[in-house]
C-alpha cells in the first residue's frame, strides 16, 4: 500500500521552499522555524557576511547541537547500562530459582 506524499510550503530566512514527502507537515514546519531561527541568529551575529556563509554557520551550529545530544544520549545509556548490571545480580537472584524449577517440572 502506498502512502501519498503531502505537499507544502516552508518559510526559512524569507524563501519559500515548496515540500513533498510522507512526513507530518507540522513537524516539518517545526524544523523549518528551527532552522530559521538559527539562520536569524547567525545572520545578526555576523551581520556583514553573505547568505550562503550564514547558511552554513548556521549549519554548524545546528550540526554541533546534535553532536551535544548524540554524546549525552551515549552517555545516559552507558550508564543506564551500568545501573542495570548492578542492579541485574539483586533481581536475578529469584527469577533463576523459578527457572531451575520451572525446568524440573517438565
Amino acid at each position: 500500500m502506498a502512502t501519498e506524499k503531502a505537499s507544502f510550503k516552508v518559510s526559512i530566512f524569507g524563501e519559500e521552499y515548496p515540500l513533498k514527502g510522507e512526513g507530518d507537515p507540522d513537524y516539518v514546519a517545526r524544523i523549518a522555524e528551527y532552522v530559521d531561527k538559527k539562520m536569524k541568529e547567525s545572520a545578526e551575529k555576523y551581520r556583514t557576511f553573505p547568505l550562503h556563509k550564514v547558511a552554513v554557520l548556521a549549519s554548524m551550529n545546528i550540526a554541533g547541537e546534535l553532536f551535544q545530544v548524540g554524546e549525552m544520549t551515549e552517555k545516559l545509556v552507558s550508564t543506564l547500562e551500568k545501573v542495570s548490571n548492578r542492579a541485574g545480580p539483586l533481581q536475578g537472584g529469584n527469577s533463576g530459582k523459578q527457572s531451575e524449577e520451572s525446568a524440573d517440572t517438565r
